[in-house]
This record gives structure tokens, sequence and C-alpha cells, in this order.
């Protein structure tokens, strides 16, 4: 990190406790204001770039002997253990425990929350199809009042909203797919690996 040289050196233009007088010392205050700021930015841009270094190092340490990314092997274990426990569940689920512990850690099944999903994978799109109407007609309401120029309208969907009508009835998944959204739920499988400490 850069020293402080005298080139550099926080201007004393205003006291320890400031009181300004006179146009000068708004001067000098700004001028103690802008090496502040300036002092600040080069500080925390140092910092930053070490802690890049720091990452970079890391990121260097986190492969495997023959090359393989630490988080590309975890996604290519957990996908595995994944496949199998799906395609064999009655090794995991015993009445009503739906999980199996193994020495270092657990793999179950779990009741996934319910999410809704964009079929053609553009949320935007559906938020503009369904809100179109109402979006012109509201416009047209506010301007009649005047408020038009102080707000903003920025339609959004209520995914919670429409997750609590799906499980209430008031909404069907062949109504949701008319407008270009889905419904997913289920079961899930979990992978829980235990705590792994090195000797």
């Amino acid at each position: 990190m850069k020293t402080i040289v005298a080139a550099d050196a926080r201007p004393t233009g205003i006291g320890k406790t400031p009181k300004i007088k006179d146009l000068a010392g708004v001067d000098a205050a700004l001028h103690e204001l802008a090496w502040l700021r300036s002092r600040r930015a080069t500080v925390e841009g140092a910092a930053k770039q070490s802690v890049e270094l720091i990452k970079a190092e890391a990121a260097k340490k986190l492969v495997l002997e023959h090359g393989e990314p630490f988080d590309v092997r975890e996604q290519t274990l957990v996908e595995a253990v994944v496949e199998y426990a799906g395609a064999h569940r009655e090794q995991f689920v015993d009445g009503k425990t739906k999980s199996r512990k193994f020495v270092h850690g657990v793999v179950g099944f779990r009741e996934q929350r319910g999410k809704v999903t964009f079929l053609d994978g553009d949320a935007k799109a559906v938020i503009e199809r369904l809100a179109d109407g109402l979006a012109a007609k509201l416009t047209a309401f506010l301007k009649r009042l005047g408020l038009l120029p102080w707000l903003r309208l920025k339609p959004e969907l209520d995914l919670s909203g429409i997750g609590q009508a799906i499980k209430r009835g008031e909404v069907t998944e062949k109504t949701l797919a008319e407008q270009g959204l889905g419904w997913a739920s289920g079961e899930e499988v979990y992978v829980d690996p235990a705590e792994h400490f090195e000797r």
C-alpha cells in the first residue's frame, strides 16, 4: 500500500475542531474533504486489489490434482447422489422417516416449496401481457386525477400469492399455463454432508 508522503499529507488549513469564519475557511474545508475522499478511494482500491489477489490464490488451491475445480466436483457428486436416491427411493424412506443417515452425512427426501415458473422463460413478457389492459386503465385514471406525473407503475407478479391461491384451489395449473406460467412442486432429494475436520 502506498504510504503518505509530504505531497499527499492531509491539508491542515482547518483545525481539529472546524470553525469556518470566511470563504477561505470554506475552501480549506473543501480541500480537506477532497483529500479525504481521494485517500479513501486509494485505500479501498488497494484493499480490493489485495482481496482479489487472495481470492485468486485461494482459487488455485481449490482444484483437484487432475485439474477439476472443487465446485464442479461437488456438483457432479451431488448430481450422482440425487440420481441414485431418486432411482432407489425405497432405500431412503422408511415409514415416516424420509432420510437415511450415513457415516459422512444424510441423504433424504423433502417436500419442495412450490414455486411459480415461466414456461417461455421470459418473466417480463408474461408480466407485461397480464398487466397490459390494467396498466392502460390505471394510467388513464391517474391522468384524469392529475397524479400521473407523481407515480411510477411497475407491475410485478406476487409469486407468493399465486402459490397460496394454488394451495387453496382458487387457481389451477391449467389456468397458470394459459398465462405462460407453471407450478413446480413435489419431492426433492437433499444431500447434507457432515462436517469434515482435517487432521
